[in-house]
Formats: C-alpha cells, sequence, structure tokens
C-alpha cells in the first residue's frame, strides 16, 4: 500500500487548500495510507479560524472520517503569535517540523500543497 503525507503550506481561503481536498479525495479512493496532513508556513493559520472554509472542512472531515492526524507546526504557530480558535482545539494537535520529517521517512509520498 502508498503511504502518502501531506505538507500543507497553503493559507485557509486559498485554491491551494481546495487542491489540497480534492487530491485527499483522489488519494483515498484509490487506496492510499495517509499518514498525516501537517499544516506549515502560512498554513498554520488554520487553527486560528472560528470557522473554517469549505475546503478546510472537506480536509477535517475526511481526517476524521479516515483517522488521519491533523498536526499544525508549533514554532510556525508560535513565531506568527496566533492564538488556537475552540474548534481547532478539538481538530488539531501541534507538532514540531522535526518531528514531522522524522515521520516522513518511510513514506512513498509527500504532497505539498
Amino acid at each position: 500500500m502508498t503511504q502518502t503525507t501531506y505538507l500543507i503550506i497553503a493559507e485557509p481561503h486559498s485554491d491551494r487548500l481546495a487542491a489540497a481536498a480534492r487530491q485527499l479525495q483522489h488519494d483515498m479512493a484509490a487506496g492510499h495510507d495517509i499518514s498525516q496532513l501537517f499544516f506549515y508556513s502560512a498554513g498554520v493559520a488554520i487553527a486560528t479560524l472560528a470557522a473554517y472554509p469549505l475546503a478546510a472542512r472537506q480536509l477535517i472531515e475526511a481526517a476524521d472520517d479516515h483517522g488521519i492526524a491533523l498536526h499544525v507546526c508549533s514554532a510556525g504557530f508560535q513565531k506568527r503569535g496566533y492564538q488556537l480558535s475552540p474548534i481547532a482545539a478539538q481538530d488539531f494537535a501541534f507538532k514540531g517540523l522535526g518531528q514531522f520529517m522524522a515521520e516522513t521517512r518511510d513514506v512513498n509520498h509527500i504532497r505539498v500543497f
């Protein structure tokens, strides 16, 4: 089975996040094992939102339905001085970039959006 990880650097309201949601649906339909969605750089802003845009909701619901971990880069989030929104506190966990890199060592694909 193909193992895939997503590195999402796209802003929450961007077309790139919508593309990530479409690709995730495609990969799951193709039987890929998705290990995690890791939000980095501008992507960490997703954890500040009081309400998710459609593409973000699609990603989060798919991850929840299929047991895919949702991680936000802790350093990137803190560097920007963000505050975690109440809904994001239920959906996301913080993880360091080093942890993300170590966990991707054995994956077949890293999709970057």
